[in-house]
C-alpha cells in the first residue's frame, strides 16, 4: 500500500472493525505514511473526535474525550487531572483559546513527560490542516502562520 501511495496513487485504507486507524492496526499504516511524508486524508466519521484518531496514528488505548474546556474556573485543574491520567487527552478548542491551549501545554510538558500534539483545524474541509509536534513546535507555526488560527480544532495529546 505505501508503494502505491509513494508512487503518487489514491488509496483508500477501509475496515471491518469500524473507524481504521482507532484501536486496529490501520494506525501502524498512517505512521508508516506519515514518515514516507505521504498526506493522509481523514474520511469523514460520526464525529470529529473520531476523525481525527483515525489519522493520529495512536494505536495505544483508551483515550479519554473531553471536549471544551472550561474558558476560566477550572480549566488549570481539569488540564492538569486530564494529563495525569497517563491516557491520550482529545479536546476540542476555539480559534480564540487555541494558543492559550498550546501556552499552558508548554508549561506542562518536562523532559521527563514530553508533550505531543496533534492538531486538527477544520477536518474534511476545504482548508484541513494536520499537524504534528510538541507544543512549542505548533506555537512558532502557528505564530508565523497566524492565517490558520481560524476554524475548529481537534487536538489529540499525548503525554509519553
Amino acid at each position: 500500500m505505501l508503494t502505491a501511495l509513494q508512487e503518487g496513487k489514491d488509496v483508500a485504507f477501509t475496515s471491518d472493525a469500524g473507524t481504521p486507524g482507532i484501536s486496529d492496526p490501520g494506525a501502524l499504516l498512517v505512521v508508516e505514511a506519515r514518515k514516507a511524508g505521504i498526506t493522509i486524508v481523514p474520511i469523514p466519521g460520526v464525529s470529529a473526535v473520531a476523525t481525527a484518531m483515525s489519522i493520529a496514528g495512536i494505536r495505544e488505548t483508551p483515550f479519554t474525550f473531553y471536549g471544551f474546556l472550561p474558558h476560566k474556573k477550572g480549566r488549570q485543574k481539569i488540564l492538569d487531572e486530564l494529563l495525569s491520567q497517563g491516557e491520550t487527552v482529545v479536546l476540542y478548542e476555539s480559534p480564540h483559546r487555541f494558543m492559550k491551549l498550546l501556552e499552558e501545554l508548554v508549561e506542562r510538558a518536562t523532559e521527563e513527560k514530553p508533550i505531543t500534539v496533534t492538531v486538527c483545524r477544520e477536518l474534511t474541509k476545504l482548508y484541513e490542516d494536520i499537524r504534528v509536534g510538541t507544543p512549542t513546535e505548533l506555537i512558532e507555526h502557528y505564530t508565523e502562520n497566524d492565517d490558520q488560527v481560524r476554524g475548529e480544532f481537534v487536538l489529540i495529546i499525548r503525554q509519553n
